[in-house]
């Protein structure tokens, strides 16, 4: 009998330790997690006030008399497009406040107004972007393509104005691009966890078939030992 004590002691003792080792790698992966979205949402508030600060400094030139206002605008417009930021190459879309679109990734868009534009959960999409541009803090999460004919995902919106031109600009970044580098370790973690369950299951197992060959005959542990 003491023996089967220190046994259950000792299978007690690794499922503890091996809870304790998957509880450690998931809370491991979840700080990764957000400091991966922390440093994109820092990325992108980067990107959204430099292209502030871009019509800041045309609609200067505008001011000392170097360009008109459309051509500032459309040279803008041109730098804007240009830019790409990000593993993913993340556009940065401009519209007015009246939701005409000014730039965006797929030129077709460009001077539409899609201000009842609709995203795959009914949010509308470009009304809200306005609206958080002129709020100029915080941030949205909208459903949008990578790309055409992909399927809609979770995509977090930054967005400031440009007041003096009425323009929004924004910028944002897919949630399953930061959780895809993740994947594996999910998949480590519930592959531990699985395997810990089926460990103690086992060792449940044989604890049980050494109490009843305890309980048939005493002399079985000592012959089992040597």
């Amino acid at each position: 009998m003491p023996r089967l004590r220190v046994f259950t002691r000792s299978i007690a003792a690794i499922a503890i330790i091996a809870l304790l080792f998957c509880v450690a790698s998931a809370i491991r992966v979840w700080w990764l997690n957000g400091t991966i979205l922390a440093k994109r949402e820092r990325e992108a508030r980067d990107i959204v006030a430099s292209v502030v600060e871009l019509a800041r400094t045309y609609d200067d030139n505008v001011k000392m008399g170097q360009l008109t206002l459309p051509e500032a605008q459309e040279a803008a417009r041109n730098a804007i497009r240009a830019m790409r930021w990000g593993a993913a190459s993340e556009y940065v879309g401009v519209y007015r406040w009246d939701g005409t679109t000014l730039v965006h990734a797929n030129k077709k868009l460009e001077g539409a107004n899609r201000l009842n534009a609709m995203d795959a959960d009914g949010n509308r999409v470009v009304s809200l972007v306005i609206d958080l541009a002129k709020r100029g803090t915080g941030s949205i999460v909208l459903k949008t393509s990578h790309k055409l004919g992909s399927p809609p995902m979770p995509k977090i919106i930054i967005a400031e104005s440009y007041a003096p031109w009425a323009w929004a600009i924004e910028t944002g970044y897919f949630t399953d691009d930061i959780e895809a580098p993740l994947q594996p370790r999910h998949l480590w973690i519930g592959g531990a966890a699985l395997f810990m369950l089926l460990s103690a299951s086992a060792a449940e197992r044989l604890r049980l078939t050494f109490e009843r060959k305890e309980q048939a005959g005493p002399a079985w542990l000592g012959d089992a030992a040597s």
